[in-house]
């Protein structure tokens, strides 16, 4: 398996469908996106859609932990983001927090024609989940996660 590993472009199996934010964005974006693409990993972006960080749900979770809804008629307030069936955040609440103060700035990023080996390797050793993938200019390309890995991997068992 590791050959095939060895021998396999990150670009064959990396997800081109990427969910980014941009550094400048309010925070309570981060929970927005998080909650409507269903995702764990966000790339953090500039204005030129270079890389310059990445954000996790854990570290957003570390960050702020959602309330508990504690009356029903809090379901209608128009500034609360429902995280599940009985916890939220406010929006106002989430804006006190900077981006850019949060997030892993300069994450660890490969290239679409790197080996899946090499990014198992590291994902392994360093117990990251995403892996930005960006050209030569740093503009984002893909992500690698674990889940692409796994699928990968079971498709050819």
């Amino acid at each position: 398996m590791f050959d095939v590993l060895k021998n396999t472009k990150i670009e064959k199996i990396m997800d081109r469908h990427i969910i980014t934010v941009n550094v400048d964005e309010e925070f309570s974006q981060v929970h927005v996106k998080f909650s409507s693409d269903h995702v764990t990993h966000l790339v953090v972006v500039d204005m030129s859609d270079k890389v310059v960080g990445i954000i996790s749900q854990k570290y957003f979770y570390k960050t702020k932990s959602p309330r508990k809804v504690v009356s029903e008629e809090m379901q209608f307030r128009p500034d609360l983001l429902r995280d599940s069936e009985d916890t939220f955040y406010t929006k106002d609440m989430l804006d006190s927090y900077i981006l850019s103060k949060i997030m892993q700035k300069n994450p660890f990023t490969m290239h679409p024609e790197d080996n899946v080996a090499a990014a198992v390797v590291y994902m392994a050793q360093k117990k990251i989940g995403c892996i930005p993938i960006v050209d030569k200019n740093n503009l984002i390309k893909g992500v690698l996660t674990h889940m692409e890995i796994i699928n990968f991997i079971g498709r050819n068992l």
